[in-house]
């Protein structure tokens, strides 16, 4: 598993059967995440399976959406690092706005939402060829 976000990174390597690798760079306190040069020449060299990416934004011409540069630039290198890309997004995210373009929907091979998206961006989606899969919330008991 390869991870910028240190919880990510933290949380997984508790788990005996995988090899947790953090890709290093700057740490961006508001996040917990790891960005920057390093980061993404540290992509340059590797091959991932799976991209699991968020975006900050979404347009309705289906443009991806990063909050500035340096994040627009980890995210395009991950992609391009990935065999499959899956956006994880919440109906906030892809309502909201972001500043940079760094891909289109249709280089996505998934699209992973929750019940509150909108019908333009499930729209959006099936003419770009994107399967989508609507997650539900799970159920938990918090113990006294």
């Amino acid at each position: 598993m390869v991870t910028t976000s240190i919880p990510v990174a933290l949380v997984a390597s508790r788990n005996a059967e995988l090899s947790v690798y953090n890709l290093g760079g700057t740490v961006d306190p508001d996040d917990d995440s790891q960005s920057g040069q390093w980061t993404r020449e540290s992509l340059e060299h590797i091959r991932i399976d799976t991209a699991f990416i968020s975006v900050s934004g979404l347009t309705s011409d289906g443009q991806l959406l990063a909050t500035n540069p340096k994040a627009a630039r980890v995210k395009r290198a991950a992609m391009d690092a990935a065999t499959t890309v899956v956006l994880i997004a919440n109906h906030d995210q892809l309502d909201a706005h972001g500043l940079v373009k760094f891909a289109q929907l249709d280089e996505l091979d998934h699209l992973v939402v929750d019940a509150g998206v909108s019908h333009a961006v499930l729209t959006l989606a099936a003419e770009a060829g994107v399967p989508v899969l609507c997650a539900v919330p799970l159920e938990t008991e918090v113990a006294p």
